[in-house]
């Protein structure tokens, strides 16, 4: 299987609005996927904060397919009403058949999924939020950047030594 995840937020009013979707890379070949870096940002209606009954995300997981239809593996719903403002939910949601009666019998579904959810809907919350990946990110890139200096470290000191070398053969053979 070469599975990834398609996931956007469930509404009550989804017939009249249509969603943002948002997707992962493909892994190839496995049954045991880790994405990494892989972080969403989805908008969530004013009226959620208020009432949050019936507004989830949703998450499918598909097997990519390179010609004709990509196969459906599984879903989980996680309803905001069970989400507590800036605190990380780390848990792994049953992956289950699609609701609709069409798909059911046609559909073999089992595994899971692990998700790491934070709802941030506090103005504050969320400016601490951004912070919080905006400092995360400045870490990658400089472990990003540490990591391309030794790098190039190494390629200049090999470069220096085939110099100095050339020189010495050059040197030697007059």
């Amino acid at each position: 299987a070469d599975p990834y995840c398609s996931l956007h937020l469930k509404t009550p009013s989804d017939m009249l609005l249509p969603r943002k979707r948002y997707h992962t890379y493909y892994v190839e070949k496995t049954l045991d996927p880790k994405w990494q870096n892989q972080r969403f940002e989805l908008e969530v209606p004013p009226e959620a904060v208020t009432s949050k009954r019936g507004i989830m995300l949703r998450v499918k997981v598909y097997d990519f397919a390179i010609f004709g239809t990509d196969s459906f593996l599984g879903q989980c719903d996680v309803q905001l009403s069970k989400l507590q403002d800036e605190q990380e939910h780390d848990a792994w949601f049953p992956l289950l058949q699609r609701s609709a009666k069409l798909f059911r019998s046609q559909e073999e579904v089992s595994g899971s999924i692990h998700l790491k959810i934070r709802w941030v809907y506090t103005k504050f919350g969320l400016l601490r939020s951004k912070h919080g990946v905006a400092v995360a990110r400045r870490q990658q890139v400089e472990e990003f950047l540490t990591a391309q200096e030794r790098q190039l470290r190494t390629v200049t000191l090999q470069q220096k030594k085939k110099h100095y070398w050339s020189c010495l053969v050059i040197i030697i053979s007059e």
